[in-house]
């Protein structure tokens, strides 16, 4: 029995879906691209009607939730554009349950004071890869009866790999969510040790005499020169010409073993140096960033979110409802004497934790560009190389000096250490 085509009605209605959808992800993507960028959105309305800040749900269960529905919302779509005959109704159907995502208000939830201005950034980033990766999908459907035609009967082309990078995306958000402040600082550091790491192998390959790596026998060096420069001979000039471009590119480099610029002693000293601060990045890892306190509290959100009405008041279980400095007491609590909320102190605890690791990013960053520098200095500008290297000293003592006291302010074991850290360092 021949199957019924789609009327021009389900054609209608799936265009009527389609722009509405665009149009919210439009600004949903925008939306995104700022917070991306670090800029603080006012979609929420700066009061604590939301919701999602009110619920008693987690906001990075809340943004694991809508990445795992627009997952299963997205592969129905896929699934829909490959089946035959394509029905207009029912992807219009799916289309409109994708559109209702609260994904946007979830991340922008996850404001900087709450979560660190880092994490709230990398949150937008990964939101925004989802919502571009929705759009470029439904832009792969029909419109009408024509293009599906043009598409054969079922718009297959680009539908397998958008669909996969849709997935991709998704568990990309999804495991940022799951992996709360502290493991996303834990893989933020470790991603900048591992880059010192491979400076520390590059300082030391410089280090080593020149014709250390040339120790096989001279005759058969010679013997596979001759049967390179054959096949090189064979290809061509132009590929031979692009094979020494490669190789001097990849050609590894030891310091001159008549040392015209006396260098030696600085890369040693150097080389120790990399390795301290390898050494202080487990330890943050370790003694700072395993015992990170979640951030934020879900109980003190309510006090951040009565913050921006200013007036100077303490959280309460019922709305103080003054415009003054007052402090708002339990009704249960029997007692005639004035309180303050006890999460107010907490409140305090984390936006010194949250100004910690604001601090942190820019100085890790900065730590990791003057070692660059500090190798590109070697290479080419040697009359840079010592002030280059106090330069990384200072910096790296001060990234330092911000992990001296744990999350409490109190000094520890780990305390002490720093101290003999930043000695080393310092020492001649």
């Amino acid at each position: 029995m021949a199957t019924a085509e789609p009327t021009a009605e389900e054609w209608q209605k799936l265009e009527d879906v389609l722009q509405i959808a665009f149009k919210l992800f439009h600004n949903m993507r925008n939306l995104l691209a700022d917070i991306k960028c670090g800029y603080l959105t006012n979609l929420l309305g700066g009061n604590n009607s939301n919701p999602i800040i009110q619920g008693d749900d987690d906001i990075l269960d809340v943004v694991e939730s809508a990445a795992l529905r627009i997952h299963s919302q997205g592969t129905k779509i896929s699934v829909l554009l490959a089946h035959k005959p394509f029905s207009p109704k029912a992807v219009a159907s799916e289309v409109a349950q994708i559109s209702c995502t609260d994904l946007g208000f979830a991340v922008q939830a996850c404001l900087p004071d709450l979560f660190s201005l880092a994490f709230y950034q990398e949150m937008g980033f990964r939101a925004w890869t989802v919502v571009n990766n929705i759009e470029h999908l439904l832009q792969l459907i029909p419109r009408n009866a024509n293009s599906l035609d043009i598409a054969g009967g079922a718009p297959w082309a680009g539908n397998a790999s958008r669909t996969g990078m849709l997935w991709d995306a998704c568990d990309r958000l999804r495991a940022l969510a799951r992996s709360r402040v502290s493991e996303f600082y834990i893989e933020k550091v470790k991603l900048y040790r591992t880059t010192l790491e491979d400076i520390l192998r590059e300082l030391k390959t410089y280090a080593e005499p020149a014709g250390d790596d040339d120790g096989d026998d001279p005759s058969d060096n010679s013997n596979n020169q001759h049967s390179v420069q054959a096949e090189v001979d064979a290809i061509g000039n132009d590929q031979r010409a692009r094979q020494d471009f490669i190789d001097e590119i990849f050609r590894v480099e030891h310091l001159p073993s008549d040392d015209p610029h006396r260098l030696r002693p600085l890369l040693e000293r150097t080389i120790r140096r990399v390795q301290l601060v390898i050494h202080f990045y487990s330890g943050l890892i370790k003694r700072r960033f395993a015992k990170l306190p979640q951030l934020p509290n879900f109980d003190d959100i309510c006090s951040y979110s009565d913050s921006g009405s200013g007036t100077d008041s303490h959280c309460s279980e019922s709305d103080c409802g003054s415009g003054t400095d007052s402090h708002c007491s339990k009704s249960d609590s029997g007692s005639g004497t004035d309180s303050h909320c006890s999460n107010s102190d907490n409140t305090e605890t984390e936006l010194n934790v949250v100004n910690r690791l604001d601090d942190l990013q820019p100085q890790l960053s900065a730590v990791t560009a003057s070692f660059n520098h500090l190798v590109e200095a070697f290479y080419m500008t040697p009359e840079k190389v010592y002030p280059s290297l106090d330069h990384c000293i200072s910096i790296s003592c001060n990234l330092g000096e911000l992990f001296v006291k744990d999350w409490q302010g109190q000094r520890d074991q780990f305390s002490d250490w720093i101290d003999r850290y930043r000695l080393e360092m310092n020492r001649d």
